[in-house]
């Protein structure tokens, strides 16, 4: 418990940055794993549905990998800066 008291808000920030990043990702994961059928291929109703969710999902699970670096530099730089 004390080491809860001890975080701070910079740590706190990185954390919460890594978690929604990691949601984020696996939710877009989880999302392609149920468009395959059993032969591994994706469902989509038509070729614009492929285009437009593909598109999509590539610019968020980007943004996300972006929020996850975000975090880890936010908890790395307050490592450092605590005197490793």
């Amino acid at each position: 418990m004390e080491y809860l008291q001890e975080i701070t808000l910079l740590q706190w920030v990185g954390l919460v940055l890594l978690f929604f990043a990691r949601r984020i990702k696996r939710t877009i994961r989880r999302r392609r794993f149920e468009r395959t059928n059993a032969f591994g291929v994706q469902g989509f109703t038509s070729f614009n549905a492929y285009e437009y969710t593909s598109f999509s999902e590539g610019i968020i699970y980007i943004l996300a990998s972006v929020l996850q670096l975000g975090g880890i530099l936010l908890l790395l730089l307050e490592w450092v800066a605590n005197g490793l």
